[in-house]
């Protein structure tokens, strides 16, 4: 069996001390961290808490977003049933003042065809009373002229 040795590999690294200021940002901090202590549990701690306060403004944030969509939604949901509620009201009142605008042209014109249908059957009775009274006058005139006729004889 072969035993593997170690295989070192050199990297040139170029030097960043001239490049863009990104890099010597970068640089600046590599080297601050180097040169900081270790960090203490203290510094730990804050930034631990930190971060707890920082995920809580954010959770409150997002909190809040879904809170304002929510309430958006239901002011939505409030108006579309006002607004439904109110066109069914103004539909309903309209079918009622249309039924009762048909109900009161149909009594019209059933008055309108209860005076005609009188004034029909009073031409009728003037008539049957006018024919009658010809009638009787005629048959009068006949037994007027069967008397001279039988006085004449």
């Amino acid at each position: 069996m072969t035993t593997h040795q170690p295989i070192a590999f050199e990297i040139e690294i170029k030097d960043i001390s001239h490049t863009s200021p990104q890099a010597l940002a970068i640089k600046t901090r590599l080297e601050q961290y180097d040169a900081a202590a270790p960090p203490t549990s203290e510094a730990i701690d804050y930034k631990i808490i930190k971060a707890r306060n920082r995920r809580a403004q954010r959770y409150a944030k997002e909190f809040s977003k879904a809170l304002q969509v929510k309430e958006a939604n239901d002011k939505r949901l409030t108006l579309v049933k006002e607004f439904t509620t109110k066109t069914s009201k103004e539909v309903e009142n309209k079918l009622v003042t249309a039924e009762q605008q048909r109900q009161k042209a149909l009594e019209e014109l059933l008055q309108k065809a209860l005076k005609a249908s009188e004034m029909r059957n009073k031409a009728a009775l003037r008539v049957q009373e006018t024919r009658s009274q010809d009638a009787k006058k005629q048959g009068q005139r006949i037994c007027a002229k069967l008397e001279t006729a039988e006085l004449n004889k």
